[in-house]
């Protein structure tokens, strides 16, 4: 990272940031502790967890890890040694041979242009992941490319239980109903409002409604498709009311003429 910047503390994960003080409803302060520095040490933690098990199996070898965008308190790089902040993207690896091992750390200073960037980027990438309604893409095969945080939180998945999976496993009810959503994307068709029942992870049944298009490459082919998914439960109930409801009527009205 250059002989130009210090840390405000001799451990070097706490440099990272340190934790802070926040004060609570009360009036009494708590220690918060800092997304940056758990980051860190976990990148940390995961190397040494490595070198750790090497040795354990009398291997040697390296491993390493990445960690982005972590603000630091360093020196400023002029003589007047003032405390600031900069952000660092960070390698973290290790080199072993039969006796010995060490982490080795190198870090990147982000510049104010790529760090404005990343801010936005992420920005934008919390509205997709954490927006009100559900959403996903899928490959021509039906398999999940992404989902959001959303639709995970509504079906009980992590990202490794779905991602990456057919889309057939979460509604295992509405298989003909699903190729025949396919059939209709894949002739350049747009569906909206269609009803398809999910299964989620603890295997409760879930009303959805989708809408979905198709983007397709520059060469035309069949890229993902781009789904939007909606709670259906309210108009399902609404609908089982208005059915009791009119059963009801039809009843009380054929005693009337009884």
């Amino acid at each position: 990272m250059g002989p130009l910047y210090k840390f405000n503390e001799w451990e070097f994960a706490n440099a990272a940031s340190d934790d802070e003080e926040l004060p609570t409803a009360d009036g009494r302060k708590r220690k918060h502790i800092n997304e940056n520095r758990t980051k860190f040490r976990s990148a940390i933690n995961e190397v040494r967890d490595s070198i750790n098990n090497n040795n354990n199996n009398n291997n040697s070898g390296s491993s390493s890890g990445r960690i982005r965008n972590i603000e630091m308190l360093t020196l400023s790089s002029d003589n007047s040694g003032l405390p600031v902040r900069k952000y660092f993207d960070w390698t973290i690896g290790s080199v072993q041979d039969s006796t010995h091992s060490a982490i080795i750390l190198y870090g990147d200073v982000v510049n104010e242009v790529e760090s404005s960037n990343r801010a936005r980027d992420e920005e934008l990438i919390d509205f997709f992941q954490n927006a009100p309604i559900a959403m996903h893409w899928l490959n021509s095969d039906g398999t999940v490319l992404w989902a959001n945080q959303t639709e995970l939180n509504v079906l009980g998945y992590t990202p490794e239980e779905y991602i990456g999976k057919p889309i057939m496993q979460f509604c295992p009810d509405e298989q003909e109903l699903v190729l025949e959503i396919f059939k209709q994307l894949g002739s350049g068709n747009a569906i909206a409002d269609v009803p398809v029942r999910f299964r989620t992870k603890d295997g409760k049944l879930v009303h959805l409604l989708i809408d979905s298009n198709v983007a397709y490459n520059k060469d035309g082919s069949f890229g993902h498709t781009r789904c939007f998914i909606r709670d259906d439960t309210a108009r399902k109930i609404r609908d089982a009311r208005s059915k009791l409801l009119l059963e009801e009527t039809e009843r009380v009205s054929v005693c009337e003429v009884v």
